[in-house]
């Protein structure tokens, strides 16, 4: 009974078979000692010294660009989040006190609160909305920058 021990690798040149796992170990000891690293960009294979700071710039350019892009939003985004938190603190403030029994003995204060604290309820509403709204715009620009890059 013979067991049959075969190395496989998957690399530029496709589908490399070995006769065993030592034959793959020489074979890989012989491309590292002809100078080639053990794993090259491929985007960076073959190409020259000018062709390889092209791409680089390219490549810098996009983050550049999605950067320029991220930015505002990611700034407006928390500048939301802070106006949010000062209105979720007011509407907070303002259920406290309609919690108190003694402020709907007095008809117009209770009434006055009730509509501050549904005005301060709608705007964090609102807020949430914007934010959200941020988010699907700022994962949509990630997204596209992810399918540019895998091109």
């Amino acid at each position: 009974n013979e067991i049959q021990v075969e190395a496989w690798e998957l690399n530029k040149h496709g589908l490399i078979q070995h006769a065993n796992y030592a034959a793959y170990e020489t074979w890989r000891h012989n491309e590292v000692e002809k100078g080639q690293p053990k794993s090259v960009s491929s985007t960076a294979e073959g190409l020259n010294r000018e062709e390889q700071k092209r791409i680089k710039r390219e490549q810098a350019n996009l983050r550049n660009n999605l950067h320029k892009k991220l930015k505002p939003l990611q700034q407006e985004y928390q500048s939301c989040e802070q106006e949010l938190n000062t209105v979720l603190e007011n509407q907070n403030n303002v259920e406290k006190l309609l919690m108190d029994p003694s402020v709907y003995a007095d008809r117009k204060q209770s009434n006055k609160l009730l509509k501050e604290f549904e005005d301060w309820k709608n705007k964090s509403e609102l807020l949430l909305e914007k934010l959200e709204q941020l988010e699907t715009k700022i994962k949509l620009i990630k997204s596209e920058a992810d399918i540019q890059d895998a091109e």
